[in-house]
């Protein structure tokens, strides 16, 4: 297999050996979450307030599939709607207290279960892996785009 193949093969497989790595069992069950609920609400967290559209592309689903993701995150009290004052027909979604405390919480979680497992990250290796991931991400949006 040529070092271009192999290279795509091991960012699929990324994709799951973080999953893996983070949500264990224990994080899991004490934050029961899809993937894409969790993906809108760091979304939310990260960059701020979004209409519908602007958050469907970020999250990488069709505006329907983003209705019903909303729906449950509205139901669960993490996310607010809000119409766009300047314009009524514009659905704007943003963190509730709720969500963003669920986000805090489980991301404390996170870091408290990979402390217990023994892994401690060194600053070096904090400005490596931020040098990383935002290279990575700056990639991904490249081929998105």
């Amino acid at each position: 297999m040529d070092k271009e193949r192999l290279i795509m093969n091991r960012i699929i497989h990324l994709s799951t050996s973080v999953r893996r790595a983070i949500f264990t069992p224990s994080i899991s069950s004490r934050y029961p979450i899809g993937r894409k609920q969790l993906s809108a609400l760091t979304s939310l967290s990260e960059k701020g307030m979004m209409n519908m559209t602007q958050l469907a592309r970020q999250i990488d689903v069709s505006n329907q599939q983003l209705t019903k993701i909303v729906d449950v995150l509205v139901g669960k009290n993490m996310v607010e709607r809000r119409y766009d004052p300047n314009n009524r027909r514009v659905v704007l979604v943003d963190l509730s207290e709720k969500g963003k405390e669920y986000i805090e919480n489980m991301t404390s979680a996170v870091m408290e279960s990979l402390k217990e497992r023994g892994f401690t990250i060194s600053k070096a290796q904090l400005k490596a892996l931020d040098e990383h991931l935002t290279y990575i991400e700056k990639f991904l949006a490249d081929i998105t785009n």
